[in-house]
């Protein structure tokens, strides 16, 4: 009888344990408004749902065309409304100061930041990069994905945290067996330079109308990030597998920012960077020790009801 209502008691307190785990917060960006800005789900959107402000775009030495769009293929066939955001990027001149495109959007007003989160996103990318007649040849021909403190930044700097991109020529800094494959960097937190042992080949081959379903994992404490790249629901690269103790940051004075770019670059007026956005979700779960203090919380009251 005693052990029956000491089990009734523990069962009572598991249900009230789970109803008063916070629930995670969630910041997303589906597109559903299309092209509106008093919508929050919109481009450029407003701010709400977790989101600072609208999308902003930064732009240099180039034209840029965005928007919505729900033409099939969907970069996200489970979207109940097929709806995404079309870039396409070409430089407007051939020689530097730099000729690049990036938008952003602050989601720092649902998260917080200095706990570790979750990103994901789904991106395609829709030039045909592994071509021989492509322009797609340099170095300087990204697609380039981070998270950085300033809004009005066309690339990846030394104030980033995570880093992931996609380079069409090799340089000092990646190696020829790098070059349009999906790549991501593992930082010394020392925002330091840009090196070729730091940015670690994923193995997958960028291929046009491809849906790549990026999972990104952000340590806030340790300064370090692990990523899974899938497609189809078939898993392509998971960091942890070879960094088991995680990626690190480019630098780790700078808290994630929580604005991630999603930039193209380009060297010649002949190119033509071209991608498409979809699903972005961000998550944060309590920290563990907020669980176990609730748990602790339960077991007491455990205890008292069994005296």
């Amino acid at each position: 009888m005693i052990y029956q209502r000491w089990l009734a008691t523990a069962l009572v307190l598991v249900v009230v344990f789970l109803a008063a785990v916070p629930a995670s917060a969630e910041v997303i960006a589906d597109f559903a408004g299309g092209d509106s800005s008093t919508v929050v789900d919109g481009w450029p959107g407003m701010a709400g749902g977790g989101w600072a402000g609208a999308w902003i775009e930064y732009v240099n030495n180039a034209t840029y065309t965005v928007g919505t769009t729900n033409t099939a293929p969907q970069v996200d066939p489970a979207s109940d409304t097929g709806i995404y955001l079309d870039v396409s990027m070409t430089p407007t001149r051939n020689s530097s100061p730099g000729r690049y495109a990036s938008v952003a959007r602050d989601y720092t007003a649902g998260i917080d930041v200095a706990v570790s989160h979750t990103l994901e996103f789904s991106l395609r990318v829709n030039e045909d990069v592994q071509d021989e007649d492509t322009t797609f040849t340099t170095s300087t021909d990204r697609y380039q994905l981070f998270d950085c403190p300033d809004w009005d930044q066309g690339g990846a700097g030394a104030n980033c945290s995570w880093i992931i991109g996609a380079y069409g020529g090799s340089a000092t800094w990646l190696s020829a067996s790098k070059v349009k494959h999906w790549v991501v960097y593992d930082g010394n937190n020392d925002a330091g330079g840009f090196y070729d042992a730091q940015n670690i080949d994923t193995g997958i081959a960028v291929t046009k109308d491809t849906v790549y379903d990026f999972l990104l994992e952000i340590d806030a404490d340790t300064k370090t990030w692990d990523v899974t790249i899938s497609s189809g629901g078939t898993t392509l690269y998971d960091s942890t597998e070879d960094n088991p103790d995680g990626l690190g940051w480019r630098n780790a004075d700078a808290t994630v920012a929580g604005l991630p770019h999603f930039a193209t670059y380009g060297d010649t007026t002949a190119d033509t960077r071209a991608y498409s956005l979809d699903s972005i979700k961000i998550t944060q779960i309590p920290e563990p020790s907020t669980l176990v203090l609730i748990l602790a919380l339960s077991m007491i009251g455990l205890i008292r009801r069994s005296r």
